[in-house]
């Protein structure tokens, strides 16, 4: 459900249609502003935040569990074993929730095969 008099910033840099009228076929475009808002946005952050929150639930403290979790919550498969080295390197120096982050930016989790 949509009020059609409210447009929210983070719809329309992903090409949410004007809501006042119909929209036969939506227009897509990849630009610099979605990546920006997918690393800095607001929303973005918060829901990082809380992925990051249900793999420790999901999986515990072990980074290899965590790292393993969130590629079968965000991709549907394992990580491959370079995934697996390359995550838990970026986890030795930066937080659960910036590696949660990272992972909503896959191109796995942003485009359908």
């Amino acid at each position: 459900i949509a009020k059609r008099n409210l447009r929210l910033p983070f719809m329309e840099v992903f090409d949410q249609p004007a809501l006042q009228t119909s929209c036969g076929r939506r227009e897509t475009s990849t630009h610099a502003p979605q990546a920006l808002e997918l690393l800095n946005g607001q929303i973005a952050n918060g829901l990082a935040e809380a992925f990051a929150q249900r793999i420790v639930r999901d999986a515990g403290s072990d980074p290899a569990k965590q790292i393993g979790r969130a590629y079968w919550l965000i991709a549907g498969r394992s990580p491959t074993d370079k995934e697996e080295q390359l995550a838990l390197g970026f986890l030795r120096q930066q937080p659960l929730k910036e590696f949660a982050l990272a992972m909503f930016n896959l191109n796995a989790f942003l485009y359908v095969n």
